[in-house]
């Protein structure tokens, strides 16, 4: 999974991570509401897309060009060596491609307004949680409930279905509740449960490093009995071919989350070395006796609590760099990186071990002229892009193009890869204005790079 959305799903988890301190602090009740979309994207009406896109001022070429994109896509299903007949699709986003996230936000545009006072949502692609805070647990059942018959609504008019059954409501807070409050939805009622995923991690009344370390374990060895298979077969992958599937599928789930993981106690980060140990140990083949030590040296690697630390310590200088863009910083004013104890002292060890300080870090420059608020996608594919252009001249023409028609913006590159399997998106996130898509300007180019016409 790219870099670029481990930083979305960092900064997104670390806003609602900090809703859940607030109450933890003031003592107060947190319920959290996850719904689940059934068949999100494939649920799109294109009307009403395009309805949405012209009330947010994109009209147009670019609004025709969505229409005819989305409208009347064919489809065949292949069958061994037999082909179905073409069938045309009405509606839904197509999967995989880089447009579809952001058509889906649009069409999510006017979802907030549908939150009751006092009750707050965070919102990424098709994953929606609502929450709330107070002293009474009254009151928040009143304030769900009635942003649930919102919401129940504002789906019904949209033409969108709401799962209860996949659906869940949890309490975050310290507090203890005497009893749980009946909160419906469409008149089913919601299941209360002991934790929630959210983008990936686990959140939970008590025992959250636990459960998060569990899911991680169950998730790794399911992959780690795949792993046997292959490395049992006669005619099976080579060794260093069988170190490269550890790495990516097996190993990347404890790397990818490394921020996290690296505030684990001592008895976790443990167990999570043994997942490593006993990973490598199938790779390689070796008997089950051998010394961690020298299974590490035959795998080229360094122990799996060390590396996580490392990474986390990586992660944490990036956002020294990237401040005050970083979601770790609380002022723009003022440098001031809001993290544990565990990782400042990681961090003060690592800056000495480097003979530096916080200063000596190139930090990201603040354009006086740039507007945070606007987001410019360029439709049009540049010369640079070309797979069949020598290396030297795709770094010519990169650099060139950089300089003559982007000189003041903040370039955020990414690689739509065209695949079938998987697609990345790149955006702009301001923390006060992306939570109000009404806000939000959205500005397409398309034709040549010479004559770029722009509709906003």
């Amino acid at each position: 999974m790219g870099s670029f959305r481990l930083e979305i799903i960092i900064r997104r988890s670390t806003k609602f991570l900090r809703r859940f301190l607030r109450p933890e602090k003031t003592k107060k009740f947190l319920s959290v509401y996850r719904l689940d979309i059934k068949s999100a994207y494939d649920s799109v009406h294109i009307d009403e897309l395009i309805y949405k896109c012209l009330q947010l001022g994109i009209t147009g070429k670019v609004a025709k060009w969505m229409h005819h994109f989305l409208q009347e896509r064919s489809f065949q299903i292949r069958w061994r060596n037999t082909l179905s007949d073409t069938n045309i699709l009405f509606k839904g986003l197509p999967q995989g491609s880089v447009l579809s996230p952001i058509l889906f936000v649009i069409f999510l545009n006017d979802f907030f307004e549908t939150l009751d006072e006092n009750v707050e949502c965070s919102v990424f692609a098709d994953d929606i949680f609502v929450y709330c805070s107070h002293h009474s647990i009254t009151y928040i059942q009143t304030k769900i409930q009635n942003t649930m018959e919102n919401i129940y609504k504002w789906c019904s008019y949209w033409k969108l279905a709401i799962c209860p059954d996949k659906s869940a409501i949890i309490d975050l807070s310290k507090k203890n509740l005497t009893s749980l409050p009946r909160i419906t939805y469409a008149g089913i009622p919601l299941t209360w449960s002991e934790s929630i995923k959210y983008l990936g991690i686990q959140f939970a009344k008590n025992n959250q490093n636990g459960r998060i370390l569990r899911n991680l374990r169950s998730k790794a060895l399911k992959k780690i009995n795949g792993l046997k298979i292959l490395g049992y077969k006669r005619n099976g992958p080579r060794t260093k071919h069988l170190i490269t599937i550890a790495n990516n599928s097996i190993l990347s789930l404890f790397y990818y989350s490394c921020p996290i993981i690296n505030k684990f106690s001592e008895t976790h980060l443990k167990a999570c070395n043994v997942i490593q140990t006993t990973t490598l140990r199938i790779a390689l083949g070796v008997p089950i006796w051998t010394p961690n030590i020298v299974l590490l040296k035959l795998a080229g690697q360094e122990i799996m609590s060390v590396k996580i630390r490392r990474l986390a310590i990586q992660f944490f200088i990036k956002q020294i760099a990237i401040h005050p863009f970083s979601p770790l910083t609380h002022t723009n004013d003022e440098f001031k990186l809001q993290i544990v104890e565990k990782d400042a002292d990681y961090l003060r060890i690592a800056f000495q071990n480097l003979n530096c300080i916080p200063d000596h870090v190139i930090n990201l420059p603040v354009l006086p002229h740039s507007n945070p608020n606007l987001c410019e996608i360029f439709l049009k594919e540049f010369q640079f892009q070309s797979k069949e252009t020598p290396v030297s001249i795709i770094v010519t023409s990169f650099t060139e193009c950089i300089q003559n028609l982007f000189p003041d913006h903040y370039i955020i590159a990414t690689d739509g890869s065209k695949s079938h399997c998987y697609t990345s998106i790149a955006g702009l996130e301001n923390s006060t204005i992306f939570l109000s898509y009404s806000f939000l300007k959205f500005r397409f180019h398309s034709g040549s790079i010479s004559n770029l016409p722009s509709i906003g």
